[in-house]
């Protein structure tokens, strides 16, 4: 049983230099829980810059029981844009927090995408219609695997079948929604039958879209994953270890560009062959008319990016993509008029 350790932070928004260009599309980020009860074994938060011990992950809640006063004044201050929200866990059924949050966010008029493991959500299914119906509502749900042997590694989350049930009520009231499959544990869950599986229950639940996405480690979660690994598929241990082998001796915490493009690719292909999008489209329609040129020209070379690294392309033509697609993000300036009245010239 967790326990909860109440507090006040002085901040409770995230405010990013950049939108997460390609994936989330949210320029910031808001949690009113810190730790999660669920204690999935390959969460990244398990790494230590987040928590002291690793028993704290999922045994000691913190919460931030001043989050929605936080919020209310913190979104006063910034331009409009998408905000992640999150996340629902059985600390949200006593404090009610990310629901008055959610109340901040359709006061305020702002878009709202949620990336969830847990059904809980359907709690506030009315919250989220209103604010898709004055911004923009998403609702990703995080769904690796249906395989039975998933409780090895998600041992306290509802199962990937209450998940795609909530997905299909969210479906049905209108709002965008569909999977995050990430992270594909490597040799484990990034087989091809295995993301069929999961493309396929996401259309056939109201799913519009499959991301895929590789694991992330970094010590200790790098120590406790391995040895978990050698208990669930020990011929799995060899090929990992080869694919987080960095330029160092020490282990990296992100898997090779090959075994990501490689990832990307098979998501991609799955997805085309089924009908669902391996890309989450960005809502232009959220941004003011003057930015919207720039937004979508911005969401092309985003795309272009992800296509590229799936490519493995060298790393200087991605980079020229990104910083080009930031570039187009942030301009304050209508690009389309820009070049109406000087042409290439004025966009040099």
């Amino acid at each position: 049983m967790a326990r909860y350790l109440e507090y006040k932070p002085k901040k409770v928004l995230n405010v990013y230099k950049h939108c997460d260009g390609g994936w989330y599309w949210n320029r910031y980020s808001a949690n009113p829980y810190v730790g999660c009860e669920y204690g999935c074994e390959y969460c990244y938060y398990r790494a230590r810059k987040y928590f002291r011990q690793d028993w704290e992950f999922y045994e000691v809640i913190k919460v931030k029981v001043n989050a929605p006063l936080l919020l209310s004044r913190e979104l006063k201050r910034v331009e409009r844009d998408i905000i992640m929200l999150g996340y629902y866990q059985p600390a949200e059924v006593k404090y009610g927090l990310i629901r008055k949050m959610l109340e901040v966010c359709a006061d305020l008029g702002f878009p709202v995408h949620m990336n969830e493991k847990s059904d809980l959500i359907l709690k506030d299914l009315d919250l989220l219609k209103e604010i898709n119906e004055k911004s923009w509502t998403c609702v990703t749900f995080s769904i690796i695997s249906l395989r039975e042997d998933l409780r090895f590694w998600e041992p306290k989350a509802p199962p990937p079948e209450r998940r795609l049930e909530a997905m299909k009520e969210i479906s049905r009231a209108g709002i965008k929604t569909g999977t995050a499959l990430i992270p594909a544990l490597p040799f484990v869950y990034d087989d091809e039958e295995n993301i069929e599986e999961v493309v396929k229950e996401t259309k056939q639940h109201g799913g519009s879209y499959v991301i895929g996405g590789g694991l992330t480690l970094g010590s200790p979660l790098t120590e406790h994953y391995l040895s978990l690994l050698r208990k669930f598929k020990p011929e799995a241990v060899g090929p990992t270890l080869r694919i987080f082998s960095g330029k160092s001796s020490s282990l990296s915490d992100t898997p090779s560009r090959e075994h990501q493009s490689e990832l990307g690719r098979k998501v991609m292909e799955i997805c085309n062959k089924l009908g669902l999008d391996d890309r989450l489209k960005r809502p232009i329609h959220i941004y003011p008319k003057e930015l919207r040129t720039n937004k979508a020209v911005a969401n092309y070379l985003f795309e272009k990016t992800y296509r590229l690294e799936i490519q493995n392309a060298s790393q200087n033509k991605v980079w020229a993509y990104r910083k080009a697609a930031w570039t187009l993000d942030e301009l304050k300036e209508d690009v389309g008029k820009i070049y109406e009245e000087e042409g290439l010239q004025g966009l040099k």
